[in-house]
């Protein structure tokens, strides 16, 4: 019975690895993924500040050429 016994608690124990490992992965990518979503908004948040200031260049320009 000892012998029967022995192989599955080998598979349980790689079984318990292979979750490990998949959850560590899982994690990791959750991870980059969070920082590709920062990134991204980073990048929207310059761009929109880019965005005003062109916007007040042209205001500001039309203005002089009306005076």
């Amino acid at each position: 019975m000892e012998h029967t016994i022995t192989p599955y608690i080998l598979l349980a124990k790689n079984l318990d690895n292979l979750v490990a490992k998949f959850r560590m992965q899982a994690k990791n990518l959750f991870c980059q993924a969070g920082q590709i979503q920062a990134d991204r908004v980073d990048y929207t948040t310059k761009l929109h500040q880019q965005e005003v200031k062109a916007i007040a260049k042209t205001e500001k320009c039309k203005e002089e050429e009306e005076e």
